[in-house]
């Protein structure tokens, strides 16, 4: 009977041992997970190396060379009247065709004045004929400006209704807060 006991315990013993090096070893596993998640999420925000394509007084356009498909235009400014706008959109035409552009960011964060006539024809206009150089997927930066964000919202739902068969339905819009975090959509 004390063998019997003995080995129970021994048993206990062994499974409360073994409960413990299964939880050290998800613990180390968890962590060195995370670390790696964490340490490439840290890679891939500081490895974003910008080449200046060209800059207007209005906007600054920009090839991210650590992400070879992907460009980026920045608005210096709160306002870009419609034919600085189009100058600088149209720039990018030689970039999208010379590094194959797949997707464009487009970061309005300086930008307080909505201007519809410069989205009615950025849309309708300038995606199409960006879509078919292979340019399809657009990520927008916002300010943080609810007025901003709501003509915005306002505009192209106008847009929508004015032109519910236009190509820009077929192609990815998404948005995000940060150039980082753009790239990574």
């Amino acid at each position: 009977m004390v063998r019997f006991y003995g080995t129970i315990h021994l048993l206990c013993l062994l499974v409360r041992n073994s409960i413990d090096v299964i939880g050290v070893l998800f613990r180390l596993f968890f962590s060195y997970f995370l670390g790696r998640i964490i340490n490439f999420m840290e890679t891939e925000s500081a490895e974003i190396k910008l080449i200046e394509f060209k800059k207007f007084r209005h906007a600054t356009l920009y090839w991210i060379q650590s992400h070879p498909h992907v460009a980026l235009i920045v608005a210096n400014v709160s306002y870009i009247p419609i034919e600085n706008f189009k100058d600088a959109f149209l720039a990018m035409e030689p970039l999208v065709t010379e590094k194959k552009i797949t997707k464009l960011i487009f970061d309005k964060t300086q930008m307080r004045v909505f201007h519809q006539p410069s989205m009615e024809w950025y849309f309708v206009e300038w995606k199409e004929r960006m879509a078919d150089l292979g340019l399809v997927n657009h990520v927008k930066i916002l300010p943080e400006d609810y007025i901003f964000s709501q003509s915005v919202k306002i505009g192209r739902g106008l847009i929508d209704n004015k032109y519910p068969k236009a190509r820009f339905h077929q192609l990815s819009i998404q948005y995000a807060s940060t150039v980082e975090e753009a790239i990574l959509l």
